[in-house]
């Protein structure tokens, strides 16, 4: 019985000191973060889009400030009417860049930003903007919302959305093919709702358009690219290792030849198994590269197969490529 309370004191003993190695080494981590990150909690934000105390009747806004070393990430803010009489959040996001696309209504605003990193933050900047109600459309822009600019895809049917304006009374929707105002595809007046869906698109370049209108005036068009692109990757071929080569060095250098015959550019999955004399092949190591080369530690010893497949933008696949063995010796 004494030794089995004993026992039980050296377990309990063991787990307490346990937990507060880890929690030392949680505090020493932060520690760290806080003592490598850069102090900026005395920095301000310079705001440079829209100015403090704009009026206007536009309501889609570039929201632009000035980035301050040593920091990583933004956070915007976006309130009605003002951040000391909030009555609604319309935005509280966290980027990476110094701009942000945003649509407004009439109605008075405050927007504010703030730089971070891991372990500090600047002080808030912010400003207000007030918006009135116009039925002049010629200074609004339509916002596009899907396909993403630059979209490449491989699907037949696609759903286009874009966002509302107030004081419009319908939208114009437009398709050109190669280039935007050279080869017209489509052409759709009185467009009530904010979205089109369409089908049956072939392989190409698309530009497609959205124009807002009322009984007075008109947007210009917001355009946007899109590549539909059904046609898969050419089928990667394997440079090295050589084919059943023999390797000293446990590091292995792979390279191979891959593309896309339309656009180029692909991203290439390396999947390396390890050959099992007579229970078959077991995965060993696989991951995504857009370099043509990978290099992969693997064990002495064993015999390896690898193997190479290509995805392009649109997300068609190639066949795999033929496969490569090697062996690295003891």
């Amino acid at each position: 019985m004494i030794l089995l309370l004993l026992n039980f004191r050296v377990m309990v003993f063991c787990k307490i000191r346990m937990i507060l190695v880890i929690s030392l080494g949680v505090i020493i981590l932060g520690a760290c973060s806080m003592f490598f990150e850069e102090d900026v909690e005395a920095e301000e934000i310079i705001l440079l889009a829209p100015l403090d105390n704009a009026f206007t009747e536009v309501l889609s806004h570039t929201f632009w400030w000035a980035t301050i070393p040593g920091t990583s990430s933004y956070r915007l803010q976006i309130v009605t009417p003002s951040f000391e009489h909030t009555e609604l959040l319309l935005l509280d996001s966290l980027m990476e860049g110094d701009k942000f696309d945003f649509s407004l209504y009439p109605g008075e605003f405050e927007w504010r930003v703030r730089g971070e990193n891991s372990a500090y933050n600047t002080k808030w900047s912010a400003a207000s903007i007030v918006i009135y109600s116009s039925d002049d459309l010629t200074r609004q822009k339509v916002g596009l919302t899907s396909p993403a600019e630059n979209a490449f895809s491989n699907m037949e049917s696609y759903v286009f959305s874009w966002e509302g304006l107030a004081k419009v009374n319908t939208y114009r929707f437009k398709i050109y093919v190669e280039e935007w105002g050279l080869n017209l595809s489509l052409d759709s007046l009185g467009i009530t709702s904010t979205s089109l869906m369409l089908d049956g698109f072939d392989e190409g370049v698309f530009f497609w358009g959205v124009q807002a209108a009322n009984d007075v005036s008109e947007t210009q068009f917001s355009t946007r690219r899109l590549v539909v692109d059904r046609t898969s990757p050419n089928k990667p071929v394997l440079v090295e290792p050589l084919n059943n080569v023999v390797l000293s060095d446990s590091t292995v250098v792979f390279k191979w030849n891959s593309n896309d015959p339309v656009w180029t550019k692909v991203t290439d999955r390396l999947v390396i198994f390890e050959k099992k004399n007579g229970s078959g092949d077991v995965e060993v190591f696989s991951g995504t590269y857009t370099t043509k080369s990978a290099k992969v530690n693997l064990f002495r010893g064993k015999k390896y197969g690898w193997k190479i497949d290509s995805r392009d933008q649109a997300g068609n696949i190639s066949e795999h490529s033929d496969e490569g063995v090697f062996s690295i010796s003891d």
